[in-house]
């Protein structure tokens, strides 16, 4: 009896014992599969500018933005660890971290880092000046002579890619000072106390208070991983080439975000720019009336109005250039007057280069791109039908019409958005912003819009012969436009 009693407690404990080791096992293995499906990478994160921020909390930035695209295709979740450039670089190595991005590939890193194949961007050489120095010229590299300029001693890559850049442009005397690379910050501080003036940088790490006088030398970065990190290295990998698949311009859309617009370009004028502006007389700048929301005349104000028009303001205001509005009712009656050398320029000539040959005016950088659309009826399916007639204003900016098109030519928009309402023309082209304006007044209640891929741009045409310093001052200010400037003016 107390045999039996003692087998059968024996065979009871073996069964808990047993019962518990599949526990432990269990917990094990789901602990396992939880951290398998949680996936969370721990990244480097140096608070720079543009590429990797946190602004009141909330995360943001080129490198921020990419990695997010990234674990669309990963679903990892990530651990941001806010460190400095130099504490992620050895906390990489050392494997605390799993990813730091904007690294450079080269016969050293490689040597202590993993890369994926696939780069994640460029990086650009930058010589970056302070703001209120107003002695250095970003068009007139002769300012440059006899710098003092100051660069990372790690930075050899660079440091080879300015010193090209001198040589290539006849810039001499340069006084070359190497710091020591430790948090990242000395140059900055060197430049902000003046002990050079100038440094040799890249475009991701540009201060504030720093303004670029000239980018050259791309130079592409990367996502890095720890030495042996085999499973973050594939997955970029297969990760890299599919948003590159998917989207070939992804990095170069990213970059624009972050680094070209709202960048600062300031404006200087050479001694003999500045007196050409000093001596000269206002100059006869033809508008195109009834192009709203663009140009026109404003019956209410008396005065010209649009978008081309504030440009053109807004040019005044940095350049010091006057000018004196003369209205028209056409282009072609534009073009007769410049050919006439009866005025100076054209505020809003289409950047065509066929039409400033045969009109016999020079074409500024560009300061505008619209998206051109059509206007059919809303009661024909035009397309199916294959219109033949197409309205356009006289010396208009679509040029690019396929030859199978009857083209009937008005003088003005107006006119041309009439003649489809009527149906004596099949469709019209014209910028997004007019055909808007003019759909909204209701005055066209039987028209529509079709989009397609044809963009123009628009210039200042300026009547040939040209003044070069005239075409330099007014190609200075158009750079200097910030994307916020022209935003307001369109808004």
């Amino acid at each position: 009896m107390n045999y039996t009693i003692l087998k059968n407690i024996r065979k009871f404990n073996k069964i808990i014992l047993i019962f518990g080791i599949l526990l432990i096992c269990f917990s094990i293995q789901t602990k396992s599969i939880q951290a398998e499906e949680n996936n969370v990478i721990k990244v480097g994160y140096p608070i720079v500018e543009g590429f990797t921020e946190i602004k009141d909390g909330v995360y943001s930035g080129y490198a921020y933005e990419y990695l997010r695209e990234i674990a669309k295709y990963t679903g990892w979740e990530y651990e941001f660890v806010e460190m400095s450039l130099n504490d992620a670089m050895n906390e990489l190595k050392n494997g605390n971290i799993d990813i730091v991005a904007g690294m450079l590939k080269n016969d050293q890193s490689i040597t202590i880092y993993d890369f994926p194949e696939y780069d994640s961007g460029y990086t650009y050489t930058t010589l970056s000046i302070l703001k209120d120095n107003e002695n250095i010229s970003q068009s007139n590299f002769e300012t440059l002579n006899g710098l003092k300029v100051g660069y990372f001693e790690t930075s050899k890559v660079r440091l080879n890619n300015f010193i090209k850049f001198c040589e290539n442009n006849s810039i001499t005397n340069i006084d070359l000072i190497p710091y020591p690379f430790q948090t990242g910050k000395e140059l900055s501080e060197a430049l902000e106390s003046k002990e050079v003036d100038a440094i040799i940088d890249g475009d991701l790490l540009t201060n504030n208070n720093e303004k670029v006088v000239v980018k050259f030398g791309a130079i592409p970065y990367y996502f890095a991983t720890t030495k042996g990190n085999t499973k973050i290295t594939q997955q970029l990998n297969h990760v890299l080439f599919k948003i590159k698949e998917s989207d070939p311009a992804f990095n170069q859309k990213l970059y624009n975000k972050y680094f070209q617009i709202n960048k600062e370009h300031f404006f200087i004028l050479t001694e003999e720019e500045q007196s050409y502006i000093n001596n000269m007389a206002p100059l006869k700048a033809i508008y195109i009336d009834n192009y709203n929301p663009l140009q026109y005349y404003d019956i209410n104000t008396k005065k010209p109005a649009g978008i081309f028009i504030d440009v053109m303001n807004l040019i005044t205001q940095k350049s010091g250039l006057r000018f004196e509005l003369v209205r028209v009712k056409s282009y072609e009656e534009a073009y007769e007057l410049i050919k006439a050398k009866k005025a100076d320029l054209i505020i809003g000539a289409p950047s065509i280069y066929p039409i400033a040959d045969e009109n016999e005016f020079t074409l500024t950088k560009s300061y505008l791109k619209f998206d051109m659309v059509e206007v059919v009826r809303k009661n024909k399916n035009n397309q199916q039908n294959n219109p033949k007639i197409i309205a356009l204003p006289i010396g208009g900016a679509y040029y690019n019409i396929n030859n199978d098109y009857e083209i009937n030519l008005y003088d003005t928009f107006e006119e041309c958005l009439t003649a489809v309402e009527k149906g004596t023309a099949d469709l019209t082209c014209g910028n997004n912003h007019s055909v808007s304006n003019y759909l909204a007044t209701g005055y066209y209640p039987n028209l529509t819009v079709i989009s397609n891929d044809f963009k123009t741009e628009v210039s200042i045409g300026l009547a040939k012969p040209t003044n070069n310093n005239l075409l330099s001052i007014i190609n200075k200010a158009i750079y200097s436009l910030s994307e916020e400037e022209i935003k307001d003016i369109i808004y």
